[in-house]
């Protein structure tokens, strides 16, 4: 059976205690998430409460785990992120504005190479109608040029000679 798992993005300050804590796997004692909904969550990370949003990442990564170093079990398709965004105080919890809609989609990929991927990589595509539209005109323009009787044509460099 595949995990449900999903990746937490912290904020820089709160990093290298966050990582310390989970190489000494003494992370679960520290660290408490609790859905608001499906969407929003609260972080309660050594005593400090953030705000977070669950986003969807443009691409699929695949997880996996091992037993004996030599072979890989996947475990699941991460595509979603836990994004940490600010540190709230207890009476903020409820004034908090919950992510929908536009904001739950997360433009860029896990490194730096793929930032923006959303908008570069998955931009709009020319529609099928504007494509035969186009390859009629090419085909009208080729049956033109073949009943032509004689072609005769003028070559003009930039500089006008």
């Amino acid at each position: 059976q595949l995990e449900e798992q999903f990746i937490l993005r912290v904020l820089p300050e709160m990093a290298a205690h966050f990582s310390k804590l989970v190489a000494e796997r003494r992370i679960q004692d520290h660290l408490e998430i609790k859905f608001r909904d499906e969407r929003n969550a609260v972080v309660k990370f050594e005593g400090n409460l953030f705000v977070a949003k669950l986003v969807d990442m443009p691409t699929i990564t695949e997880s996996y785990r091992t037993v004996d170093k030599k072979q890989l079990l996947k475990t699941a398709d991460v595509c979603q992120i836990l994004v940490i965004e600010r540190q709230i105080t207890e009476a903020e919890i409820d004034q908090t504005p919950l992510a929908r809609g536009l904001d739950i989609i997360y433009p860029d990929g896990l490194a730096p190479p793929l930032a923006n991927v959303r908008k570069n990589r998955f931009r709009p595509r020319i529609s099928k109608g504007k494509i035969d539209a186009i390859e009629q005109e090419v085909l009208r323009l080729l049956e033109d040029d073949a009943q032509a009787m004689a072609v005769k044509f003028d070559i003009y460099d930039e500089q006008g000679e």
